[in-house]
């Protein structure tokens, strides 16, 4: 039987920003998405997990009219035998109605317990840091090996670096490690053939560091918001590609955890 926690959010003005456990699930800052659901196991501990919802006046609005001021959330647990065969319970849910006399950001935050989920996350033992401890320096390093395998087109040197990833991920979810190896494998050997293939640069000092999970998870991106890990438009496909650079920091190594 597979567990699935899912998040359902109705939002008719605001701006918001969503966290599990301190870490973003879900932002829209241009209220672009006023029904959206979002699956959240990889951020499910067992026992107690926090919530945090910020609300924000939308930049192009003075206010927040007060008939459309609502701002609905849902975490449900699906519990699914197989495809035909499931069961939903509500973890937790709120309805939010702030309004023209609540101070904005409106920051509502709740908990909820949770028995059975996926066993201990590496990321959850990582060590903590501030924005003055935090060692840029040797992210740096480890982004560069990834950067090193990817300009070399070496997925064997990569893979190492997603293995972390892949583990919990693929437990939490219900796939198989070896499978999701081979789906890495062909998608990486299929990025590599691509004739345009290419990193964008970056200026390694300007760069913006994001700490999550209360010191444990450090995302790196882009001063734009974009990955710090990105291709340049791949030829004939019209796209590009982004390897996300959430890390922890684990048994003196740093490690591609999300």
């Amino acid at each position: 039987m597979q567990k699935y926690f899912i998040l359902s959010i109705t939002n008719q003005s605001f701006a918001a920003t969503l966290f599990v456990n301190d870490i973003p699930v879900f932002t829209d800052n241009l209220r672009n998405e006023m029904d959206k659901t979002v699956h959240i196991n990889q951020y499910i501990i067992e026992g107690k997990n926090s919530f945090r919802a910020v609300l924000h006046v939308p930049s192009e609005l003075d206010a927040i009219p007060d008939d459309s001021n609502e701002f609905y959330f849902k975490i449900e647990q699906i519990l699914a035998e197989s495809e035909e065969s499931m069961t939903s319970s509500v973890v937790v849910e709120y309805l939010l109605k702030p309004n023209a006399e609540d101070s904005f950001p409106f920051i509502f935050d709740t908990s909820f317990e949770v028995s059975d989920a996926y066993g201990k996350y590496d990321w959850q033992t990582a060590n903590q840091w501030s924005d003055e401890s935090l060692d840029r320096s040797s992210i740096l390093g480890y982004a560069d090996t990834i950067l090193k395998a990817l300009k070399s087109k070496s997925f064997s040197e990569l893979s190492p670096h997603l293995h972390w990833k892949r583990t919990e991920l693929g437990r939490c979810y219900g796939f198989a490690t070896d499978e999701l190896e081979n789906d890495d494998k062909e998608l990486f050997e299929s990025l590599f053939q691509n004739s345009n293939w290419g990193l964008e640069d970056f200026d390694p000092s300007d760069l913006v560091y994001d700490l999550w999970a209360n010191g444990r998870i450090v995302q790196v991106i882009r001063p734009n918001g974009k990955e710090l890990i990105r291709t340049v438009r791949l030829k004939e496909s019209d796209i590009f590609y982004s390897l996300p650079l959430i890390l922890a920091y684990i048994e003196n190594e740093w490690r591609l955890v999300r």
